[in-house]
């Protein structure tokens, strides 16, 4: 019973970390210079999920674009 509360537990926390990184995507979305972050979830051996990484998208044209100016 235990094993079935931690894997819901472990999946609330995942995804809470998600929509938080939704939720700043979205409030800095016209900010000039802000990248969008996209979190990796990955599976737990015993059951559960967990946030691998939280990485910043970025696009190289438009960086270099942004050095020239």
């Amino acid at each position: 019973m235990s094993d079935m509360l931690n894997t819901g537990v472990s999946a609330l926390m995942a995804f809470r970390s998600a929509l938080d990184t939704v939720g700043n995507n979205i409030s800095n979305a016209s900010t000039t210079g802000y990248n969008r972050q996209r979190v990796a979830l990955t599976s737990q051996q015993n059951g559960g999920v967990l946030v691998q990484q939280i990485t910043r998208l970025t696009d190289a044209s438009v960086y270099a674009r942004s050095l020239t100016d």
